[in-house]
């Protein structure tokens, strides 16, 4: 009896990783991408702020990201470490190509800030109270991705028969997009960024409620002074110019 319930219990979580990232794949392929994208819109969008940039991308996922509220912590942990499965492959073979075939407005655009903020912001969103929000708010992250191309940038990039002159030269006519979409994801990832979208976006019912708290126990996961310290960082005129 108990092997069948050991069974029962792998199947059953088979079952669920499998439906998760065909969610997170259903996401960053764009299956949900349903308006033109309009670069000079978008632009504006962020300049208003990080809610306003990723409210159109939330409403498109809004029906899947509702389901969150009612998974459970191992599926939305499956969820998360899969969407950044995502992020973190673009990231790293962006930065190797940019690296090997020295393309410094691509270079610039993954500095080193960029990515202890995101590990510092990422490690408070793991712990089970805001697990739904940070799988909310990767979910909206993908969607973005999704509108802007970056898929179809990474596939570029990752393989395929294009010579490496024409890859370049596909980056360049498309580096507006990767731009705006590293500074998304930057100010998305920054503290004030998921104090902004849980503020704004309205995910859920208890996501306000969450506010004080993220604060407190993001302080405590990198330190009291981060916060100021991150802020600094965005607003340094040179925070741009930082290289991995």
């Amino acid at each position: 009896m108990n092997n069948q319930k050991i069974i029962i219990e792998k199947w059953r979580k088979y079952e669920e990783t499998c439906e998760v990232e065909h969610l997170v794949e259903q996401i960053w392929r764009g299956d949900f991408v349903t308006e033109p994208l309009l670069l000079e819109n978008e632009i504006n969008l962020l300049e208003e702020g990080v809610a306003a940039f990723f409210q159109d991308a939330y409403s498109s996922v809004k029906s899947k990201v509702d389901q969150f509220q009612q998974w459970g912590q191992s599926k939305l942990e499956t969820f998360v470490k899969a969407a950044l499965e995502k992020l973190n492959d673009f990231l790293s073979t962006a930065r190797e190509f940019a690296r090997t075939h020295n393309i410094k407005s691509l270079r610039k655009l993954l500095p080193k800030y960029a990515t202890r903020s995101k590990q510092y912001v990422l490690k408070t969103l793991m712990m089970p109270k805001y697990l739904k929000i940070g799988a909310g708010i990767l979910a909206v992250i993908l969607q973005k991705a999704a509108k802007l191309g970056i898929n179809t940038l990474l596939d570029v990039i990752s393989g395929g028969s294009a010579s490496g002159a024409k890859i370049i030269n596909f980056i360049k006519e498309n580096i507006k997009k990767v731009v705006l979409f590293m500074q998304g994801l930057v100010a998305a990832l920054d503290p004030a960024g998921v104090l902004e979208m849980l503020e704004s976006l309205q995910m859920f019912k208890d996501a306000k409620e969450l506010v004080s708290d993220f604060k407190q126990d993001f302080a405590d996961v990198s330190g009291v002074t981060a916060f100021a310290r991150f802020q600094t960082d965005l607003n340094r005129p040179d925070s741009n110019n930082q290289e991995s």
